[in-house]
């Protein structure tokens, strides 16, 4: 089966090899080796590091963000709604869907060892050290721009 000028074909199909000297008939892929690339020259420390600089710069301009965080264990969701430095650390402000009462990062409640602060009355405060530890990704809805007319294309 072939398609195209070149000649190549639309389907590969699987070959056998029979070597008459073997009493066993081996698949090609069985003398086939694969290497692949690997698909990010990061160490994955660092994307996660890099994953909170992002963070630094969406609540810098003012934009709140939500966090999926896990500890391998348990997952949960949190609104990061700004951040402070202190003692050579930044602390992200987050909100809890749990409440003012108890966080996922709370010391005890998470095995990654995070242990969160209150901030003000109905917020929690969390080291960038420490949730680097336990971020899963991060994300943020676009502010409207002025020229968006508000119809869909």
């Amino acid at each position: 089966m072939t398609s195209g000028e070149d000649g190549w074909p639309d389907a590969i199909e699987e070959v056998k090899v029979h070597d008459t000297r073997q009493a066993v008939v081996k698949d090609i892929a069985d003398n086939v080796t694969h290497t692949q690339p690997d698909p990010t020259p990061f160490d994955e420390e660092d994307l996660r590091y890099l994953s909170i600089l992002e963070l630094l710069q969406m609540l810098k301009e003012g934009r709140s963000a939500v966090l999926s965080l896990s500890d391998k264990v348990t997952s949960h969701v949190v609104n990061a709604i700004g951040f402070f430095v202190r003692d050579r650390s930044y602390r992200i402000i987050y909100a809890d869907p749990l409440g003012s009462q108890s966080t996922f990062l709370q010391e005890g409640r998470n095995v990654a060892g995070v242990s969160a602060e209150h901030y003000g009355e109905h917020a929690w405060s969390v080291s960038h050290h420490e949730l680097v530890r336990v971020l899963d990704s991060a994300f943020t809805l676009r502010p409207k721009m002025e020229s968006d007319s508000g119809k869909e294309a």
